[in-house]
């Protein structure tokens, strides 16, 4: 499954790839953009609306829970689905 979104982030337009890959039971993911960006600045610009750099240590783990609620509840929205 493929999942793409477009935003402007700081005047800059991105377009951000989600993919998941593998079975349910051991889902892979992976986002990348274009112009390219780190993997953990995508996820924050997704999450939150703010680049990593205007997030502190402390917000960082709240953003890192946040991804794992996102793909959890995205887990389960396949599930459902079958």
């Amino acid at each position: 499954m493929i999942a793409h979104t477009y935003l402007t982030h700081n005047y800059d337009e991105l377009e951000i790839t989600l993919t998941l890959s593998g079975p349910i039971s051991k889902l892979n993911y992976s986002l990348s953009s274009f112009p390219p960006r780190p993997q953990g600045e995508l996820a924050s610009l997704l999450i939150t609306g703010y680049g990593i750099e205007k997030l502190k240590s402390e917000t960082a783990n709240i953003v890192g829970n946040q991804m794992v609620l996102y793909f959890a509840a995205l887990l389960l929205l396949l599930l459902l689905k079958r």
